[in-house]
């Protein structure tokens, strides 16, 4: 492996080229879920790619469905961690291509910046313009801050293609390709940024009440800077979005935007704190709910029974409602699940190991199934709940905290306690805190 670091533009990038011997093994695509943007980036530098075979009299390389999703697991994950790097298990991801390369790198400026450093580099150069493969997949991630990961897979898919590698470092330069091109989106302020309607966003909460809110959703107000008697938990947002709760671990609510205030537990005694909420999908009511399962109903939720005053092996961590608003599921650390009123029993991961404790769930948008998260990312589907991808055996900065599911349901969010966010299926990455100063870890986020 050769690692070279350009000395312009504070840009790292990276190669790898191997080959091997083809393996009787089928390719599985992996999940990632890109956003329309990085999408947009990753079509652009395959037009760069091409471009610069063409005017040499090469083949065009295809896109492979395969190699994009490697490709876009791993530039998330480069995103995610922070640091540009190959992947170590290359040789089992593309066992099945005779021949294989990859290009990484970094940039906070556009397309053609990483095109043309990927270009200057003999081994990167090699990879682009090598007569030996016959397909691409690019994967894009973007950070917070603007920052672009890039990761392009190249790939021989037949031994005929692959007979014709070649080990020559071809002197070029880029062909009509400038610095700029298509740029990651940066936040409209620190710690917030406001998308178009419909374009997917959430809220991230701070233990001191902050609030962070990213992509479509507008910020409404919070607690942050304000004296609280014990400290915020959790969220829920209204149905249209306009407004959200939270619940403090005392049972205190607090409402802003469209959200009506309609009762609370706070200055009252409780056994165990209130640790997370949910809404009624209706918007006319809540539910809190604490550590030994206690349930607290306020407005149109009805009470459906709860796990307070039961024995339960381990504490009660999150809850999630079913799409009627006539029921609701509570989930132990232990990733045991109890059921009250219309909700379903659909499985647990009660009595199964577990490499670190449940933290939250969510419910499917039909409400015939719902996720686990564990505080290493690890993801557990139940019933309709598609799994999606999750962090599970990534170094992680922090631990996760919670989740929240798309609009369309087929995808979620994970966040973590620096705030640091990571999207799966159809829910778009729209920015995090994570890398920023925070007064107060992130507790809780909403969608």
């Amino acid at each position: 492996m050769t690692m070279f670091q350009a000395r312009t533009r504070s840009i790292t990038v990276a190669a790898v080229l191997l080959a091997t011997t083809v393996l009787a093994w089928t390719p599985r695509p992996a999940d990632a879920a890109p956003s329309s943007d990085e999408r947009a980036i990753a079509d652009e530098l395959s037009t760069f790619v091409n471009r610069e075979r063409n005017e040499r009299g090469l083949s065009r390389l295809d896109i492979e469905a395969y190699a994009v999703g490697t490709a876009q697991e791993w530039a998330e994950h480069q995103r995610n961690s922070a640091a540009v790097q190959h992947r170590a298990d290359m040789a089992s991801r593309y066992g099945a291509y005779p021949a294989y390369g990859e290009n990484v790198g970094t940039t906070m400026h556009g397309t053609g910046d990483i095109h043309r450093l990927f270009m200057s580099s003999g081994t990167h150069r090699r990879n682009i313009l090598q007569p030996g493969f016959d397909a691409m997949g690019i994967g894009v991630a973007c950070a917070a801050d603007g920052r672009m990961y890039v990761t392009v897979d190249f790939v021989a898919r037949s031994q005929h293609v692959a007979n014709r590698y070649s080990t020559t470092s071809v002197a070029s330069t880029p062909v009509a390709v400038g610095e700029g091109g298509r740029t990651c989106p940066r936040p409209a302020a620190p710690g917030t940024t406001v998308g178009a309607p419909g374009t997917g966003g959430y809220w991230l909460q701070a233990r001191d009440g902050g609030i962070f809110a990213f992509g479509d959703v507008a910020f409404h107000g919070s607690m942050g800077g304000q004296p609280l008697n014990r400290p915020v938990v959790g969220i829920a947002a209204t149905p249209r979005r306009d407004g959200y709760w939270m619940v403090a671990s005392d049972g205190g609510m607090f409402s802003f935007g469209s959200a009506r205030f309609m009762g609370s537990m706070g200055g009252q005694s409780l056994n165990q704190p209130v640790i997370a909420m949910a809404a009624r999908p209706q918007g006319d009511g809540y539910w809190l709910v604490a550590a030994d399962g206690g349930m607290f109903s306020f407005g149109a939720a009805p009470f459906r029974g709860s796990m307070g005053g039961q024995r339960i092996n381990r504490p009660i961590v999150g809850m999630a409602a079913t799409a009627s608003g006539n029921g609701y599921w509570q989930v132990a650390s232990d990733g045991g699940i109890f059921a009250f009123g219309d909700a379903p029993y659909l499985g647990s991961m009660g009595g199964q190991p577990l490499n670190r404790p449940i933290v939250g769930m969510a419910a499917t948008a039909s409400g015939r199934g719902y996720w686990l998260v564990a505080s290493d990312g690890g993801i557990f589907a139940f019933g309709d709940a598609r799994f999606f991808g999750s962090t599970g055996g990534h170094r992680l900065n922090s631990p996760i905290i919670g989740m929240a599911r798309s609009l369309s349901g087929n995808g979620y969010w994970l966040t973590a306690a620096d705030g640091g966010v990571f999207a799966y299926g159809d829910a778009g990455y729209r920015g995090s805190t994570g890398g920023m100063r925070l007064n107060q870890p992130i507790v809780a986020a909403a969608a």
